[in-house]
């Protein structure tokens, strides 16, 4: 809850992407705070782990840009275990750098550019960032939720994709900053372009109801036709969504097809947006999915009832044992 509380309040007033760091440096910070917490650490000790991950964890947004690389998935994992690193070294005595955020060469002066304050942490008569946090129901970026969902609504209007003339997607400026940005979005060679591709999610849905892992590797990724109806997909900014990207990540899709008919859909909050959150079947159904490539199934159910009952756990060591294979 604590590294949950951390993150949330870092990211309402820290724009990473303005100053082109990653998300993953926010994801080690408020990791070193849950570690500190977890390891019984003192709160001066708390304040050396987080200069000591600070000081060696900021962390390029180039991994998010482009052509997309493996180390797309591994930078938060990377930034979590450098967390409990830190955490390590300060529950051993080591001291971290001092100011490092308000210092001369301090983040606020070298990476943030500005100072920042952090709001009032969740507590009495103070809700939790959690409890605004959202969960992704397709497996693909943030800002193609509302799209993909909008696609698979679009479904009811065709038979066949070879219906389809074009698509329209209009969304924020951030999002297509983020999932539309290169020509390689509309030709994804690797799953994690693919997985961070606007007008590739949008078609995928539009052309099998659904966004899975196996829809990011081949044959998928040179399947002709699947690629022509990418190639007829636009995405086009929004004044709307610009106004409200704080709150939500609105889509308009038009589908317009080849008979003349033009079609809409518009979805606000996606499907486990906190104000439209999954159910805890639809968790577990996405939970599964992800895992039987790694794990069996009846290793999964294990898991699953065990993370069921994370408040139970005594030691997290034993939820980790449960991964391994």
């Amino acid at each position: 809850m604590l590294a949950y509380e951390v993150f949330c309040r870092v990211c309402d007033v820290f724009d990473n992407r303005a100053v082109g760091i990653d998300y993953a440096t926010v994801v080690g910070l408020a990791a070193t705070v849950g570690a500190g917490r977890m390891l019984g650490l003192t709160p001066q000790q708390i304040v050396h782990a987080i200069g000591i991950f600070v000081a060696g964890g900021v962390a390029l947004n180039q991994t998010r840009v482009g052509t997309l690389s493996n180390w797309k998935a591994g930078a938060a994992a990377a930034a979590g275990r450098q967390a409990i690193f830190a955490a390590q070294l300060a529950q051993s005595g080591m001291t971290g750098p001092n100011q490092v955020f308000e210092g001369p060469d301090g983040f606020f002066k070298r990476i943030s550019r500005k100072p920042f304050a952090l709001p009032k942490l969740g507590g009495p008569g103070q809700s939790f960032g959690m409890m605004h946090c959202f969960t992704k129901r397709f497996t693909l970026g943030q800002f193609a939720q509302t799209v993909a969902q909008a696609a698979v609504e679009a479904r009811s209007f065709f038979a066949d994709v070879g219906e389809i003339e074009e698509v329209n997607i209009r969304v924020s400026r951030k999002a297509i900053a983020v999932m539309a940005d290169t020509p390689d979005k509309w030709r994804p060679q690797t799953h994690e372009t693919a997985d961070h591709s606007m007008p590739y999610a949008a078609a995928v849905a539009l052309m099998y109801g659904t966004v899975e892992e196996q829809h990011y590797e081949d044959p998928y990724l040179h399947d002709q036709r699947l690629l022509d109806l990418v190639g007829r997909v636009r995405c086009l900014p929004s004044e709307e969504a610009d106004r409200v990207e704080r709150e939500m990540n609105p889509c308009d899709l038009e589908i317009v097809l080849k008979s003349g008919q033009r079609k809409n859909v518009r979805v606000e909050y996606h499907r486990g947006h906190w104000k439209n959150p999954m159910t805890d079947a639809e968790v577990e159904e996405k939970f599964r999915a992800l895992a039987r490539r790694q794990l069996p199934a009846a290793q999964t159910d294990t898991l699953l009832r065990q993370l069921w009952a994370l408040d139970r756990l005594p030691q997290a060591g034993e939820l980790i044992a449960m991964t391994r294979v």
